[in-house]
């Protein structure tokens, strides 16, 4: 899921979110990757991939709708193992969820 969300910000033209994900991807410990998913890189507030990509949301096409799934299935992910320490998380699942 890490991956195709990387592939599809990059096909989409977010080179440096992407970016963010791959690195994350190269983490060979579980505890270091998952610390990698809960960056403010990604969840944060301005700037982060939750924010920005695919904004603005009034935008609506296959891209946004695939970005909203994906996000939400790795919220899902992360709060299944009991890996979101970042807050964030659990808001942006709230969010995308209702897109």
């Amino acid at each position: 899921m890490v991956l195709r969300l990387s592939d599809l910000l990059n096909v989409a033209g977010y080179a440096a979110y992407a970016a963010i994900l791959e690195t994350a991807l190269e983490h060979s410990s579980k505890e270091e990757f998952l610390s990698a998913l809960n960056s403010n890189d990604i969840w944060g507030g301005a700037g982060s991939i939750a924010d920005q990509a695919f904004s603005p949301v009034s935008v609506v096409d296959a891209n946004r709708a695939e970005f909203a799934r994906l996000m939400t299935a790795l919220a899902d992910f992360m709060l299944d193992c009991d890996a979101a320490s970042n807050e964030r998380v659990r808001f942006w699942h709230q969010a995308f969820r209702r897109t």
